[in-house]
């Protein structure tokens, strides 16, 4: 028995996540909208402290690339058409150092649309967008194929996005009926619709998946008139910690 504690107390145990359920997607938390034809700040997510990987979804004019200081721009952008005809989708990331963290966005140009969502620190090891895969979404219509990829590691959260250049009545009810087969508690984060400056959409959705290998697309359904824009798909997965036991 002593030799065994002994050599127990000697091991450093790789622990993975328990259970492909242990992080539920519905944690992510939801800051408020911002929109405007110059600088925006959105608002940091309820309960968001330092060490949270927070990550702004941007919708802007094709030729227009918005930024915000101590944030990185997301590898995969994607925009389609130019012009007052054009919407890029672009995604900021950062780990949270307090809960009043710099927000402030440039002025990209047209109009800007931005909001936050977080994920509490606790499972992660800072903020490693995997699976990163995106488009353009050149063809206007009510239905949206947001591009899959190949997820590496187990248990992650699966964030899908879209956007598009049609503004009109602010609305929070553009986009519905999320769906991908390789996802559970896929569940719709972000739906605005603004009307500063040409006007835009931005729709988000996070999902579950457990294990690793490659996910289909994601269909969603945008209610209302529709025009062209980006698609991005990325995933956050939950990092193995390194235990040790005396």
């Amino acid at each position: 028995m002593k030799h065994g504690l002994a050599t127990l107390s000697a091991v450093w145990l790789l622990t993975a996540p328990s259970a492909h359920s242990f992080i539920p997607s519905t944690t992510t938390g939801i800051g408020t909208i911002a929109s405007g034809t110059g600088a925006v700040t959105p608002g940091m997510p309820a309960g968001a402290a330092a060490g949270y990987a927070m990550f702004m979804f941007v919708e802007t004019l094709s030729e227009e690339i918005p930024t915000a200081a101590g944030w990185t721009q997301l590898t995969e952008q994607h925009s389609a058409a130019t012009g007052v005809n054009g919407s890029r989708l672009t995604v900021l990331y950062r780990v949270a150092t307090s809960a009043t963290d710099a927000r402030t966005t440039n002025d990209p140009g047209d109009h800007i649309i931005a909001r936050i969502l977080a994920v509490p620190a606790v499972e992660w090891n800072g903020v490693s967008p995997t699976a990163i895969v995106g488009s353009p979404r050149d063809v206007a219509g009510t239905s949206v194929s947001i591009p899959a990829g190949t997820q590496g590691l187990q248990s992650c959260i699966l964030f899908v996005a879209f956007s598009d250049n049609v503004g009109g009545t602010a609305s929070t009810a553009q986009c519905t009926g999320w769906a991908n087969p390789n996802l559970t508690n896929i569940v719709e984060r972000i739906d605005n619709r603004r009307v500063e400056g040409s006007g835009g959409t931005v729709c988000v959705a996070v999902g579950h998946r457990g294990p690793t290998g490659a996910y289909g697309n994601t269909t969603v359904t945008q209610v209302s008139s529709t025009g062209v824009g980006g698609m991005i798909s990325f995933n956050l997965c939950a990092h193995r910690r390194r235990m040790h036991t005396n």
